[in-house]
């Protein structure tokens, strides 16, 4: 007889078959979708986690402790946290004691600071990057500027978590083997309404909550954690230490949000066609909301992501992104924003 269960197969499979031979964001997602629960009857469903609103009963830290076990990125967390009121995220996020105790992360943060106030530094080798970071801090007054502007930046990060349904921390530094503490907020488990802009009107539309919305935001996640686990295929740790800092985050939020419309994509075949009339009402939640995410992280960034300010190298990096976008992804070009860089960068007349 026909279950509920293999008839979704018989659709992830449909789904996973144009994409044979894929990038390594969706590696693995097919047999973990497809996997049987060791015990069926133990499983908590979305219905039952959405119902437990502030998690008194502990099925929403269950339920999400199940869909990081069976996504392909498993071995790249360390634990899954739901947040309900936020709290331990923000805490997490402008931890000063996580980066000042952690050499690998510290110098990270050194290497971002000093990209972005010290002109020189921008100009030396990978190998000068790295000695006047391991000085750096030896002087008080450079400690002093350094942590200051890191308190400067904590609004920021409050900003940050309180703008992010869930965000992967590493617990080490990139491309050193360290896995990730992934935060899951209670918005994803709330309506979220947006408004897409049409140029001449702006179009508000709610998206519902759904597991494969839940689902495609793990795999989202799930890439950050592996980028930070094993480096990213032509970003290693010395390149990462000598490339333009927000180069780098786009270079990874491009990957994580490509993986989610992939995921979406495959959870829900959503039809595109909606997407080139504007009927975006129309389109399933997780691919409607993986959409608008990677459009308005393009918003965000255009200002700063741009030929003219940053050098040929970084561009290189940029462009193999946007490279697998437009091969996995093309319905994306339709949004303006979105075509400028394309634009901006050669890639499109």
């Amino acid at each position: 007889m026909e279950t509920i269960l293999s008839t979704r197969r018989q659709f992830i499979r449909k789904g996973l078959a144009s994409l044979v031979g894929s990038i390594p964001i969706v590696n693995g997602l097919e047999s973990a979708l497809n996997a049987e629960p060791a015990q069926v009857s133990s499983r908590i469903t979305f219905e039952e986690a959405l119902a437990d609103r502030e998690n008194k009963k502990g099925l929403r830290q269950k339920y999400l402790e199940q869909l990081v076990r069976s996504s392909p990125y498993s071995q790249y967390f360390s634990k899954v946290v739901y947040d309900h009121d936020r709290s331990l995220a923000l805490k997490s996020n402008t931890d000063l004691g996580r980066i000042l105790n952690n050499p690998q992360i510290l110098e990270e943060v050194l290497h971002s600071y000093l990209f972005l106030t010290d002109v020189s530094y921008i100009r030396l080798d990978s190998n000068a990057k790295a000695h006047k970071r391991k000085g750096f801090l030896d002087s008080k007054e450079n400690k002093d500027a350094f942590i200051k502007r890191l308190i400067n930046e904590k609004n920021e990060m409050e900003k940050f978590v309180r703008t992010h349904g869930a965000f992967a921390m590493p617990d080490g530094g990139f491309g050193l083997g360290a896995k990730s503490t992934v935060y899951v907020l209670s918005s994803l488990f709330e309506e979220k309404h947006i408004e897409f802009d049409l140029g001449y009107s702006k179009m508000p539309v709610t998206i519902r909550p759904t597991e494969a919305r839940l689902q495609s935001i793990i795999v989202h996640e799930g890439i950050h954690a592996k980028d930070d686990y094993e480096g990213i295929p032509g970003i290693r740790r010395t390149d990462y230490l000598n490339i333009h800092p927000k180069v780098a985050s786009f270079v990874k939020e491009l990957r994580g949000h490509l993986g989610e419309i992939n995921a979406a994509n495959e959870l829900e075949l959503p039809n595109k066609d909606h997407m080139a009339s504007m009927n975006f009402n129309l389109l399933p939640p997780a691919y409607l909301s993986a959409v608008y995410s990677i459009v308005n992280y393009f918003i965000e960034n255009e200002a700063v992501i741009a030929p003219r300010n940053i050098s040929f190298g970084d561009s290189r990096h940029i462009i193999s992104q946007l490279n697998d976008l437009m091969k996995w992804a093309p319905e994306i070009l339709a949004q303006p924003t979105v075509r400028n860089y394309f634009k901006n960068f050669g890639l499109l007349k």
